[in-house]
């Protein structure tokens, strides 16, 4: 279905884009266990060519990173952290990566509440600077990349959708964020002929969480919370997911086929 961009004012939306360490936080709060080998493995960025395709995987990695931190996955995690350092680089945003985030990791790797406090921050610096500079479109396709990943990491997580049910409805409850990251895109990217492809793929799994809701009442609402543990994402829905397993598993194979194409390079 095409899209029309005219159709969303840029003055009134109203982004709420958050941040990889949020969603992951969110989810891990809604019960979701850590599973092995999901995140996508470290690759040799120097194969990783077209600025899109940059911009999509630190998206990816930014999220595998704090989905490895939240379950204090120490070791593995800085590695990702690493490697975010290097392709933000390529991307003309290594500024964002201070120095002192890095010594501050090493000095408190043996603390995990430290280390989990000091990767909030690095988690709300960035994404919060990525969101003021000017590169609109590169902070759009970063989102992409990232909002991709979570519901990938979320719902390959879940093996039985009939005895996990709150899971998957948590699956759907990052659906409402996926709305506001869709929206992004949509109005920065349109006008990019190369990043169609993408958009057509991204329009499937919007398509796909509106049909795995049912007895709409009112607009939903994603908001950011912010309470004594630092900020919280929160839901706040008119309507009911529907445990559907077949739109479950329709939604998962083309979380699963999309996230593919992007670490294949293939946008």
């Amino acid at each position: 279905m095409a899209q029309k961009a005219d159709s969303i004012n840029k003055e009134r939306i109203e982004y709420l884009l958050p941040s990889p360490q949020e969603l992951m936080s969110f989810v891990k709060d809604e019960g979701l266990a850590y599973k092995e080998n999901l995140v996508y493995p470290l690759e040799d960025i120097e194969k990783i060519n077209l600025f899109r395709n940059q911009a999509l995987y630190f998206g990816v990695y930014f999220c595998d990173f704090y989905y490895l931190s939240v379950f204090e996955k120490n070791t593995q995690s800085l590695k990702y952290l690493a490697t975010l350092r290097q392709l933000s680089v390529k991307l003309g945003i290594e500024h964002l990566f201070k120095e002192s985030f890095f010594k501050r990791m090493e000095d408190n790797y043996s603390n995990l509440d430290s280390l989990k406090a000091i990767s909030v921050e690095l988690s709300s610096s960035v994404f919060n600077s990525l969101d003021q500079t000017d590169n609109n479109m590169l902070f759009s396709i970063i989102g992409i990349g990232s909002i991709v990943e979570s519901l990938y990491l979320t719902s390959s997580s879940i093996t039985d959708v009939k005895s996990q049910t709150h899971l998957v409805s948590s699956v759907y409850d990052i659906g409402e964020f996926y709305e506001n990251f869709f929206s992004s895109f949509l109005v920065f990217c349109n006008d990019e002929p190369s990043l169609k492809p993408l958009l057509n793929d991204l329009t499937s799994i919007r398509e796909i969480l509106q049909q795995g809701k049912v007895g709409k009442d009112n607009t939903p609402t994603a908001t950011k919370k912010i309470d004594s543990k630092g900020v919280k994402v929160k839901i706040s829905d008119g309507s009911k997911v529907s445990a559907n397993e077949a739109n479950f598993n329709l939604l998962k194979n083309k979380v699963n086929s999309i996230r593919t194409k992007i670490v294949n390079q293939q946008y």
